[in-house]
């Protein structure tokens, strides 16, 4: 499957609507039709940048590049100049497409191109060829300079056709930027299962929670400190409807009781469950038990069948090591770096440290 290619909902419906213009709205036939007209080179292989917060245009811009066989690189608008400098080079990018206003970020030289829509003549999507790269994401650099993680069309569409179902016409809000694997996953997930995208430039959380109010939201995903923010919002939140949501994920930082608690009191129809993934190793690994044990509030869930895991250093406690479909083919021009990160028989060290309770249900205790 393209990632470029995921639209899978009746073309009238209302695939995406951007907040970062007003609330504009465009159809599963518009966005369509737009990637397939966006005016944009792309020479199959090429990796092609894109530096700019979540909008319409990025969307395309980015499915345009998948759809045609080029080669995605999403940049984290909040690295400081030098480091754009950085994944400039070691990606090798020509040209990157951008928001008009971080131009200065970029280095002289390089062929630049502001995003937004453009319509030209109109191209099918290629089908790709077995683990054919289609992005690179960049890891945050919290340890050093950003490494590129090389991903397959095949490795995210692992992840993203496993929740099309749970997906199935719901409408959920993207507020994580589309440089990291979060938001990315949540949009293909929304659009290849016939959904509506509620697209945020940004995490604002009264602008978040009067989104969910007015688009009737389903599905939520975010970070316990988004989370928090909202429940700050006292006064807004007496005045919202927000029985329409249905289902909140929570990632990228442990839960606690007395925050699933206050979470439960503002989403009252809502099952709140603890989300986990890494750029390297994907996402999905864990979800309901095979017995139909009810998973408990702060735990990961139950390994799935897709995946293979093991705890390094204990029986049930240790680092967490995996197999999976939506594992990264490598980081981009690290051999030695890949090699660490992934042993000779396939197995990923994600350093993570996860404990494992007597019915098999894991539960994440820090970093290694």
């Amino acid at each position: 499957m393209n990632l470029g290619n995921l639209l899978n909902g009746p073309a009238d419906k209302v695939a995406l609507v951007d907040l970062s213009d007003a609330g504009r709205s465009y159809t599963y036939e518009e966005l369509a039709t737009a990637i397939q007209e966006q005016e944009i080179d792309v020479e199959p292989g090429a990796q092609i940048g894109l530096l700019g917060a979540n909008s319409a245009a990025f969307v395309v811009t980015f499915s345009t590049i998948m759809a045609r066989g080029g080669v995605a690189v999403p940049i984290n608008t909040k690295f400081p100049a030098d480091t754009v400098h950085h994944v400039v080079k070691d990606a090798e990018l020509k040209r990157v497409w951008i928001d008009e206003d971080l131009r200065d970020k970029l280095p002289e030289g390089i062929s630049v191109d502001i995003l937004r829509l453009k319509r030209a003549e109109s191209h099918t999507a290629i089908e790709p060829e077995r683990d054919q790269a289609g992005l690179v994401l960049y890891t945050s650099g919290s340890t050093g300079r950003p490494k590129g993680v090389l991903l397959s069309h095949d490795s995210q569409w692992a992840m993203a056709s496993r929740m099309t179902a749970a997906m199935q016409g719901a409408t959920g809000i993207v507020a994580a930027p589309l440089y990291h694997m979060n938001g990315l996953l949540f949009l293909w997930s929304l659009l290849a299962g016939g959904g509506t995208v509620v697209l945020m430039p940004k995490f604002d959380a009264r602008v978040y929670l009067q989104a969910i109010h007015d688009h009737r939201v389903n599905i939520l995903t975010g970070v316990p400190t988004m989370l928090s923010l909202m429940l700050k919002e006292r006064d807004l939140l007496e005045s919202l409807d927000l029985n329409s949501v249905m289902g909140v994920s929570v990632g990228s930082a442990p839960l606690s009781e007395t925050l699933v608690e206050q979470v439960k009191t503002v989403f009252p129809n809502a099952r709140v469950t603890n989300g986990y993934g890494t750029t390297e190793a994907g996402a999905g690994m864990f979800g309901g038990h095979p017995d139909g044990i009810p998973v408990p509030s702060l735990s990961l869930g139950y390994p799935q069948p897709h995946v293979e895991i093991r705890l390094v250093g204990g029986q049930d406690e240790g680092v967490l090591e995996v197999k999976t479909p939506a594992a990264m083919s490598g980081y981009l021009n690290l051999p030695e770096k890949t090699d660490e990160k992934i042993s000779a028989d396939g197995w990923i060290n994600t350093g993570d440290l996860m404990r494992r309770d007597e019915q098999g249900f894991f539960y994440f205790v820090g970093r290694d």
